[in-house]
């Protein structure tokens, strides 16, 4: 009789530790699918969805610097400064053509992209093709002595082009910034459910 008791507490203990082992499991698998939602969730905000945020915000800069130092050329008498600044004006633009091929590079790569993302990096070639060639005209006219062609086409033909501009790229990076909030918030959501899911099993 006893040996019998001891046998039956033997196979219930080992039927426990069975069970505990397939409870850990069950943990270790549902850790790891959390995990790996997180670590993907974060992977996308610090990766492609950073690099278009930067790019937009580069671009935007090297619009807005362009158009400053355009009025400094038309309203500077210096030919010194004149020179210096148009230098400054093809980094710009160099700066821009590099960052927006990066952004669509980007944008074209990443199969997470979305169409609106696209249709919103697609756009900025109009504006883009609309401003520059008056930006050109412009110098041209400056450095050739005629300030008063330059600054009616500054202020009537190209501000206007450039404010649009401008505003494609603050939609492109308030954009991006929409979807990093978004995944963010995933992210917490993942996180919570995890927390939620190991302190279940603890308990």
């Amino acid at each position: 009789m006893w040996r019998i008791r001891k046998f039956g507490v033997a196979i219930r203990l080992s039927i426990a530790f069975g069970l505990l082992l397939c409870a850990m499991g069950v943990l270790s698998l549902s850790s790891i699918s959390q995990v790996d939602e997180i670590n993907g969730k974060l992977s996308l905000i610090n990766g492609s969805n950073s690099q278009k945020f930067r790019n937009g915000i580069d671009m935007l800069g090297s619009v807005r610097d362009r158009a400053v130092a355009l009025r400094d050329i038309v309203l500077t008498d210096s030919n010194t400064d004149q020179a210096t600044t148009i230098v400054m004006m093809r980094k710009l633009q160099a700066s821009y053509a590099s960052n927006f091929a990066e952004l669509q590079k980007a944008v074209n790569s990443d199969i997470a992209s979305t169409p609106a993302e696209r249709r919103l990096a697609e756009g900025l070639t109009a504006f883009q093709n609309d401003a520059e060639p008056l930006i050109a005209d412009i110098i041209k006219l400056t450095l050739d002595g005629k300030r008063d062609e330059a600054k009616p086409l500054l202020l009537n033909e190209l501000r206007p082009k450039l404010t649009a501009w401008i505003g494609a790229l603050n939609k492109l990076i308030d954009y991006e910034q929409a979807l990093n909030q978004g995944v963010g918030g995933k992210v917490k959501a993942a996180s919570d459910e995890f927390k939620f899911l190991t302190l279940e099993h603890v308990h």
